[in-house]
């Protein structure tokens, strides 16, 4: 006997189910996972936000060193200040200049020309 193929139909039913008596596909999210049911008994934000200012003003040594991460660690920190209300810890001006400073500045109209069009 050959397997009907998955549908949404029957996936879910099991193999002695009929056409006539199908039950609904049970829900992923029946009932809320139990971290979600209680909230926490209290948020450190001052904790939190030391944490981020800590990562703020240095990266630890693990990361120093990977320059591919280096943008995404400073966009995850500063992002994480500003939802915790406390982007004024955050020199924006200094953050700009140090993230122009990725960008690669060409010499001479040569270097402009060398073959390489990004649009």
């Amino acid at each position: 006997m050959d397997a009907a193929p998955a549908t949404a139909t029957n996936l879910y039913k099991s193999d002695d189910e009929d056409e006539q008596g199908s039950s609904p596909p049970p829900s992923f999210f029946s009932s809320p996972p139990s971290f979600l049911s209680s909230p926490p008994s209290s948020f450190e934000r001052d904790r939190h936000v030391a944490y981020l200012e800590m990562m703020y003003r240095e990266l630890p040594h693990h990361y120093q060193t990977q320059e591919i991460n280096r943008l995404t660690l400073a966009y995850f920190t500063i992002s994480g200040l500003h939802l915790l209300q406390a982007s004024d810890r955050v020199d924006s001006d200094k953050v700009a200049g140090w993230v122009l400073s990725f960008l690669a500045h060409p010499s001479s109209k040569a270097e402009l020309t060398n073959g390489m069009k990004f649009f």
